[in-house]
């Protein structure tokens, strides 16, 4: 295998490195927008008065913070591969 091989490949797994952290990045900030919503919803119940909203809170606020956290890993990989990719390693 010579090197232009293996600098294919990792130029291609970076690649898909990249398009895989953006796909979750993305799917991160999906699960923490609807977990919003429905904490915005939650919220108003509770104003109501509705004593079933206070596990439905929580439960929101959880989905939200875990869709925040993965949004947030996501995108430190998607910098990762940026960084890799623009390293003292990289082609001129």
């Amino acid at each position: 295998m010579s090197s232009t091989d293996l600098s294919l490949t990792t130029d291609s797994l970076s690649m898909l490195t990249f398009l895989a952290s953006g796909l979750a990045f993305v799917v991160g900030v999906i699960i923490a927008g609807l977990a919003w919503t429905q904490l915005h919803q939650v919220e108003t119940a509770l104003r109501l008065g509705h004593a079933f909203a206070e596990s439905e809170y929580e439960q929101a606020r959880l989905w939200f913070g875990l869709g925040l956290g993965f949004a947030a890993v996501s995108f430190v990989g998607m910098l990762g591969v940026i960084f890799y990719r623009l390293g003292p390693h990289a082609e001129e």
